[in-house]
């Protein structure tokens, strides 16, 4: 049981004259509990991908499936609710006068028999207790409640998959760590894939990563696949502070240390290259 992204390609204006090709041939398969990271320079495609992942445009080639069903304009409306997308900035959505109306929408439309109960559920799921936060305004949230209360609506229509676009821009270090406990809560019943400029967010807890660059894929794989092959990594996407330090700490000693996203094991690394001859 997967969302599957297969050979897909998109142009935007396709037969036109201005027709722009925005993926080639790209492949994506997220499972039910996993944790699929899109990095890429930006005008990459990571967002259009997202987009056709979830039905809002259809494939130009290729095709999108949901646990066997394949996404379609016909298909649609039956497989409506199945993927969930928190788009960037979801706060600048909000509309309800309450955080539990906010929240409880998605189920609302869904048809779902006790959508309340749906939301507080939602909320507690992200960490936003719902008798404290459920009856505030959503407009005078800080930055990453606002982007959990977003996670929690989603969530609220209980999605297979839960896909999320820059989570984290804009937001400081605790707005981050808030949002990064929502994509864990997430991944307890639904699969979800995270496009970010920052891999070091959510590349530790990923069980797989994807490039983009130009609209195709450059590079598809596991995080110590893709720590391995940082060196043809194209411009733009930034590795991990931590396994950044490593690999510039090796140039400058003349070593070539294995690159780790544990920051522990990275400090014994450095400690050893550092005591050796220089």
């Amino acid at each position: 049981m997967a969302l599957i992204v297969e050979d897909a390609g998109f142009a935007y204006n396709a037969g036109r004259g201005f027709e722009h090709r925005a993926l080639e041939g790209v492949d994506m398969t997220v499972e039910r509990g996993g944790l699929t990271v899109v990095l890429g320079p930006t005008g990459s495609g990571k967002s259009t991908l997202l987009r056709l992942a979830c039905g809002l445009v259809d494939a130009t080639e290729g095709r999108v499936t949901i646990d066997g069903q394949e996404m379609s304009s016909a298909a649609r409306r039956r497989l409506r609710g199945r993927v969930g997308m928190v788009f960037q900035n979801p706060e600048s959505q909000f509309f309800a006068a309450s955080v539990l109306e906010d929240v409880a929408f998605g189920p609302v439309n869904l048809g779902a028999a006790h959508p309340h109960d749906e939301a507080r559920a939602a909320l507690t799921a992200v960490g936003l207790d719902p008798d404290e936060f459920g009856f505030r305004t959503p407009f005078e949230l800080s930055g990453g409640e606002a982007r959990r209360a977003a996670v929690a609506g989603v969530l609220a229509m209980r999605p297979d998959y839960l896909l999320l676009d820059e989570p984290t821009a804009g937001l400081d270090a605790r707005g981050r760590a808030a949002v990064r406990e929502a994509v864990a809560a997430a991944r307890s019943s639904a699969g979800v894939v995270v496009v970010t400029h920052e891999a070091s967010e959510f590349m530790a807890s990923a069980d797989r990563v994807l490039v983009l660059s130009g609209g195709s894929l450059a590079f598809s794989g596991t995080p110590a696949e893709m720590l391995s092959a940082s060196a043809s990594l194209p411009a733009g996407v930034r590795l991990p502070d931590v396994a950044r330090a490593v690999l510039l700490a090796g140039e400058r000693w003349g070593a070539n240390p294995r690159a780790t996203l544990d920051p522990r094991e990275a400090a014994r690394i450095l400690t050893a290259m550092a005591g050796g001859p220089r």
